[in-house]
């Protein structure tokens, strides 16, 4: 396979980045390099490469974490990312401004957590645009552009992953569960952002059809009359399946 599809993805957090490396290896197509600390490693056989190699021999794009890019700057490692003709920055927070990187660098605004982070559509889109000799200006890149982020079906499905984990970890720290079940606690992060406008801001970004449980979620997160008891140990995992379904389209 040419540099033309081969990426270089730099990310400690093990499990997120063997949920991306499958993607870009499986569904996009391309060859993939990985690196989780010091190591650079040949996702498909976990053959380690000598970084001269791989500066010699580059990937055409990289996607770098941004909590390990420090890793990445001293005048040697420095090469590698120097040699990529485009490197995207990402975050599980997700990015609201350029940081302290070289111009050429683009970065995601929405949190990126895995594939589900964005749909199919959207991973290719950006994985045609690392491929292309003309690509499209990055601002019409769904994943580098801020108009386009369902970030508050993000933020949804990250709240209910939490609620999940404590909900696992009841038995050892209850308080988990009592923190997790309380609406401030999904409010801060949601109502604080969108206000009012909650319910109509996920719909939107939902489009036609939404679940009725993420309405219900949504709507006992608004403190709507009606919606003042919900099973949230029954609903949640629906919501959070959902968004999963929603996002992969």
């Amino acid at each position: 396979m040419s540099n033309k599809n081969k990426i270089l993805i730099i990310d400690s957090t093990a499990n997120r980045r063997k949920e991306l490396c499958k993607l870009w290896s499986g569904d996009l197509g391309y060859e993939v390099v990985s690196s989780g600390g010091d190591d650079l490693v040949n996702f498909h056989d976990e053959r380690e490469i000598a970084l001269q190699n791989l500066v010699n021999n580059p990937p055409i794009a990289c996607l770098l974490h941004q909590n390990d890019k420090l890793r990445f700057d001293d005048p040697e490692r420095s090469k590698l990312l120097e040699a990529c003709r485009r490197v995207v920055v990402f975050g599980g927070a997700g990015i609201s401004a350029r940081g302290d990187w070289p111009d050429r660098w683009s970065w995601i605004p929405r949190a990126i957590n895995g594939k589900a982070s964005a749909n199919y559509r959207q991973w290719k889109q950006l994985a045609d645009w690392f491929s292309s000799e003309t690509p499209l200006p990055a601002a019409q890149v769904d994943l580098l552009s801020r108009g386009n982020e369902p970030r508050f079906l993000i933020a949804i499905h990250i709240l209910c992953q939490g609620f999940l984990v404590g909900d696992r970890m009841r038995e050892r720290l209850p308080t988990a569960v009592e923190q997790t079940r309380n609406r401030k606690w999904w409010c801060v992060p949601l109502v604080e952002s969108a206000g009012d406008s909650l319910f109509k801001t996920v719909q939107s970004e939902w489009g036609p059809d939404m679940p009725d449980s993420l309405t219900t979620l949504v709507k006992w997160i608004s403190e709507e009359p009606g919606y003042e008891n919900v099973d949230l140990p029954r609903i949640v995992p629906a919501v959070k399946q959902e968004i999963e379904n929603r996002l992969s389209k």
